[in-house]
């Protein structure tokens, strides 16, 4: 995964073992609250996506997570039309006796612009807390515009793209 645009971040879970509870029908359209539980040692290093060397030891630690999710009018938030709102909060305790939380709430909207164009946004911020061992587990944008913008070429080509802008840092 990318950090900072120009670092890569490899992770290696091994093992790594999860279990995913839904308290709603998984593929209903209302709301939907489903509760992950996931556990495993990991392993992380920071790579120049140039290939030069980064002055940043590797990492290694056990990891156990929970995360409780909600979102109402969950279709309109998978097919990015109409309107849907959240909340997740996020745990993370680690064998380097470090326990990081996350608590993230979220809105949106999205729709067709034209015939052939569809756009969406979603804002999000999350109030963290703790620290965590893991460059992939921090929050890196705290409070988040998100958009997307889908534009059906033709009926054989769809071009789609996606915007993070960083609210708090510009």
């Amino acid at each position: 995964m990318v950090d900072d645009v120009t670092d890569a971040i490899a992770v290696d879970q091994f093992p790594e073992l999860g279990a995913v509870y839904w308290f709603t029908p998984r593929q209903g359209c209302d709301n939907e609250l489903k509760l992950d539980l996931e556990g495993g040692y990991y392993r992380e290093r920071l790579e120049r996506l140039n290939g030069t060397r980064v002055n940043r030891p590797r990492v290694d630690a056990w990891r156990s997570h929970a995360e409780l999710t909600y979102t109402a009018n969950s279709c309109s938030y998978r097919n990015r039309e109409g309107d849907w709102y959240g909340a997740a909060a996020r745990i993370s305790n680690y064998s380097t006796d470090e326990t990081y939380t996350d608590l993230e709430a979220f809105a949106g909207l999205g729709g067709p612009i034209t015939d052939n164009l569809r756009g969406d946004v979603t804002l999000r911020h999350h109030f963290v807390g703790g620290s965590t061992p893991f460059l992939f587990d921090d929050v890196d944008i705290q409070t988040e515009l998100a958009t997307g913008l889908e534009w059906d070429v033709n009926d054989r080509w769809k071009l789609d793209g996606w915007t993070r802008y960083d609210l708090d840092e510009g």
